[in-house]
């Protein structure tokens, strides 16, 4: 049996938009970039946005930002690409993966037990929540860990553009 990892939806707008993109002076920057970027941070109610060429690259960026070092922890989901793990070791962090629930997300149970547990020199820096599948992590339940265990969140929302948790819009960073 074949289970589609994602469907697209590509329609003749989208392939003109691209083909335009690709026939102007400007492929990667200018005012389509812009553009694209100004309805994307609409979209989602955040105050900026910036596009890159992979969600990889924008997990990397973002796990920069944080300025890890090598005896930082980040935390994230078991179940995402091997990137998500690798991007923290290239930030020059150390990586736990953490379990996840039925539906493929994080696990808050198990996370909360784990932060319990966890000594005060390797609580995470930061934790990855990675949205499989159009489904959101539990983010308000996150949110609240993070006040408690004063960790930063990176949200890999690249399989889940337009998602909501009770109507309000996935974020990126």
């Amino acid at each position: 049996m074949l289970i589609p990892y994602a469907k697209q939806s590509i329609d003749n707008k989208d392939i003109n938009n691209v083909v335009r993109a690709l026939k102007s002076n400007f492929i990667t920057q200018g005012k389509t970039t812009e553009k694209f970027e100004k309805k994307i941070s609409n979209f989602v109610k955040s105050k900026y946005a910036c596009v890159v060429n992979s969600a990889t690259s924008g997990l990397y960026l973002a796990c920069k930002i944080l300025n890890l070092s090598k005896k930082d922890w980040v935390w994230t989901s078991s179940n995402t690409f091997v990137s998500t793990a690798s991007i923290i070791e290239h930030a020059n962090a150390k990586v736990d993966l953490l379990d996840i629930n039925e539906d493929g997300n994080l696990s808050i149970d198990y996370l909360k037990k784990k932060l319990q547990k966890t000594k005060k020199n390797n609580l995470p820096k930061a934790i990855i929540a990675v949205h499989i599948a159009g489904l959101p992590c539990d983010m308000e339940e996150l949110h609240k860990l993070k006040k408690k265990y004063k960790f930063k969140i990176i949200e890999d929302a690249s399989h889940a553009l337009g998602a909501s948790i009770k109507s309000k819009k996935n974020r990126f960073m």
